[in-house]
């Protein structure tokens, strides 16, 4: 039976769950949630806008990759356009990626480096390392491909040439993130681990950082797959283990 989340917080956190179940690679389960949520199919082009739409169109793709890949490439192209001319320069970069793994997986490998390019561009200047990094072998292997030379003075090539020496300095072709769990933990991630230990609860380190209880508990869930625990006690013990707290 194919439900709806009850409202925007949970139908982020649940199109969160699917995405991070594709990035793991854990296929079986993302199927499971996408099929039972709505986010096997892409969203009716002209439909609904807002948040939950961007959300579904970006769940929907990641999950389409494999089996749609062109249709994904048509149904990112009018999202990134609009991201762009509304100035979301992180959604952009995000389309972009997932255009580019999707006209990857067509066989379209020149298209794929150029959305990479694009979305290097507008990354470097904001520093945006980790968005590259989420998107793991897949994304890497694309990036290894490209020629740094031929960028010349493009802004692109000083993100290109970190992660393409990250990649080689872990010496892991199947993961393009870094090999330490604490280096994987986003600052706002570690920040919300070191507030754990103050016994708050969900809705009281919410309130306190300007988060919605919902963005916290995805924070959350990232930063325990991170460290391989299942709740706050084992991050807690975790992270005094690695020396984040």
């Amino acid at each position: 039976m194919r439900l709806s989340p009850l409202d925007p917080l949970g139908f982020f956190f649940t199109a969160g769950i699917a995405a991070a179940h594709l990035a793991a690679g854990r296929y079986e389960e993302a199927q499971v949630v996408a099929a039972r949520f709505g986010f096997d199919e892409l969203p009716t082009p002209g439909g609904a806008s807002g948040l939950c739409s961007d959300k579904a169109l970006r769940a929907a793709s990641r999950y389409l990759l494999r089996q749609s890949p062109k249709k994904v490439v048509q149904a990112l192209d009018g999202a990134i356009e609009s991201s762009q001319e509304r100035g979301l320069a992180h959604r952009s970069v995000e389309l972009l990626l997932i255009r580019a793994l999707a006209n990857k997986q067509a066989g379209e490998i020149a298209s794929a480096l150029t959305d990479l390019h694009h979305a290097l561009t507008l990354a470097a200047p904001r520093q945006y390392l980790r968005v590259f990094l989420d998107e793991g072998a897949e994304l890497g292997s694309l990036i290894d491909r490209l020629d740094l030379e031929r960028l010349g003075s493009s802004p692109a090539v000083p993100l290109a040439r970190r992660l393409q020496q990250a990649r080689r300095k872990t010496g892991d072709q199947g993961r393009s993130t870094p090999s330490s769990p604490s280096e994987q933990l986003t600052r706002r991630e570690v920040s919300i681990l070191k507030r754990l230990e103050s016994g708050l609860s969900n809705k009281e380190i919410a309130e306190a950082i300007f988060l919605s209880e919902g963005t916290l508990k995805w924070h959350l869930h990232n930063v325990y797959s991170k460290l391989n625990v299942k709740n706050r006690s084992g991050a807690m013990a975790r992270a005094r283990t690695l020396g984040i707290v």
